[in-house]
């Protein structure tokens, strides 16, 4: 009997870990320590792995008060990012990338194995970040503030804002916040430029004044008006303190760097407009249920034609609009989610139009998710590829978030639906042929691509592992049940350093 069951409870744990998307996770992870050779950080991944792999098997499922989907996608989300780092050129940001991301993921993946022996929660935990701490080449101390940030984000996002997000995802956006604050803290040492400052503290602080609003209103119950008024204090009090970090009045920074760039920026932003004004009366209002995905792409196809002309054009100012637009889509959903009116009732009516069940929780994200797929591949080469796109590495990155989710995502649900008769499993909506309608779309996109930037001269090597990355993250799009806005570009990313 003993026997039977250890062996029930080892088929269990396999049952719970070896699901497609864990293994396309840890296929990439595998890849990326083969391409490091002597240079991988043995130990450090070993943690890595093994953590994930404990939190996952602890928590398989999503489901319950405060998780938002059916499976966990904790040991994805503690991967990703870390993987991401190690696929560059180490410096010392890099570096702290690495070791704060990584830590974050240590600490969180063992507070979801800690939560099931309430008895020694603080010891273990308080254990293993000391051991991920030891454990790293480099000392490491000095970032586990910034990783314990990053955990406490996470903490946030789950409880605060009920099945809005999955484990995976909430550790994905926690370890994001955890390197902004690395970010700002050391921002003199590591002498970042005007740019990277106000990117860096104007994200970190509109999300810092985030979760000040929403905890006005679910921990203090205060009114529509002081919580109003908190957010404007706490706007201010951002663009004060990146005044003090640029040395020079944020705003006035700000207009000088749009109007001072041979007018490149006042262009592109007139482009914009041109695209919403244009684009935006054509936007479907009302629709069937089986039209609401091919809906929902329309603004797919926005964002894909607003911004590849940028990305090949102006990577860098991309990179700045995309932290304005992200930082002001947070605090403004963190205001409706507060009830603050009448800017809750209209945003509301304005974005119930397009949500599914991913937004059945607390916060209503589409239109984040979206914009931070896109951006994300472009913070990444702005900070790990030397601001600009000076390879074909470089550029497929730059392009890949507009390419996943702006094409290849859209092509999928719009052959899905409109052609698809084959499904990947009985209780799957994904369907062979919208993957194939997004591999190809992806292939054909990035050789165009590349042919117009004048990178098309690759090997063969570098081409199959082109093809090979864009057939894994179709196979993840078919896999996982997450938000792929936000899980598949970030995916894409990593396989594409290996090319």
């Amino acid at each position: 009997y003993s026997f039977c069951t250890l062996l029930n409870g080892i088929m269990v744990w396999y049952g719970r870990l070896v699901t497609p998307e864990n293994a396309l996770v840890l296929l990439l992870f595998i890849a990326t320590w083969a391409n490091l050779g002597e240079n991988v950080p043995t130990r450090p991944l070993l943690l890595l792995v093994g953590t994930a792999t404990a939190g996952h098997a602890i928590c398989p499922g999503g489901g319950g008060e405060i998780y938002r989907c059916s499976s966990s996608g904790l040991f994805m989300g503690s991967m990703l990012i870390p993987l991401g780092f190690l696929g560059q050129e180490v410096t010392r940001v890099l570096n702290n990338g690495f070791i704060v991301s990584w830590l974050a993921s240590v600490i969180i993946s063992m507070s979801v194995v800690a939560s099931h022996v309430p008895k020694t929660r603080l010891l273990i935990t308080a254990s293993l970040v000391a051991l991920a701490a030891r454990l790293y080449d480099t000392p490491s101390w000095g970032q586990i503030p910034h990783a314990l940030v990053g955990f406490a984000s996470y903490q946030f996002l789950l409880r605060g804002l009920p099945k809005s997000f999955s484990p995976g995802e909430a550790t994905l956006l926690g370890q994001l916040f955890g390197l902004l604050c690395c970010a700002v803290c050391n921002h003199t040492t590591t002498k970042m430029t005007k740019l990277r400052i106000a990117m860096s503290f104007g994200i970190f602080g509109a999300f810092t004044v985030a979760i000040v609003i929403v905890s006005c209103k679910k921990l203090l119950r205060l009114g529509q008006i002081s919580i109003a008024a908190v957010a404007v204090v706490g706007v201010t009090s951002v663009f004060w303190v990146m005044s003090v970090a640029l040395d020079q009045n944020s705003l006035v920074w700000l207009w000088e760097y749009i109007f001072s760039k041979r007018a490149i920026p006042v262009m592109f932003i007139g482009y914009y407009c041109v695209v919403l004004v244009i684009g935006l009366p054509f936007a479907p209002r009302k629709f069937e249920c089986k039209g609401r995905p091919i809906a929902r792409k329309y603004f797919h196809a926005l964002a894909l034609v607003m911004f590849v002309p940028t990305i090949l054009l102006h990577v860098r100012f991309l990179a700045l609009a995309f932290a304005v637009a992200f930082s002001v889509f947070i605090v403004l959903e963190a205001c409706r989610v507060a009830e603050v009116e009448p800017l809750s009732s209209h945003l509301t009516k304005l974005m119930s139009t397009y949500v599914d069940e991913k937004d059945s929780g607390t916060a209503i994200l589409t239109h984040v998710h979206l914009l931070l797929g896109c951006a994300l591949p472009v913070w990444y080469i702005f900070v790990c590829h030397h601001g600009g796109i000076f390879s074909a590495s470089s550029l497929l990155c730059a392009i890949d978030g507009v390419t996943v989710t702006g094409l290849g995502d859209a092509c999928a649900s719009i052959m899905g639906v409109l052609f698809g008769r084959l499904r990947w499993n009985s209780v799957s909506r994904k369907t062979v042929e919208g993957s194939l309608a997004m591999v190809i779309s992806i292939v054909l996109f990035q050789t165009g691509a590349l042919y117009v930037y004048g990178f098309q001269n690759l090997s063969t090597s570098s081409w199959s592992k082109l093809i090979l990355s864009d057939a894994l993250v179709v196979l993840l799009e078919a896999t996982t049940d997450q938000v792929d806005n936000l899980i598949l570009p970030l995916y894409h990313v990593v396989a594409l350093q290996l090319i």
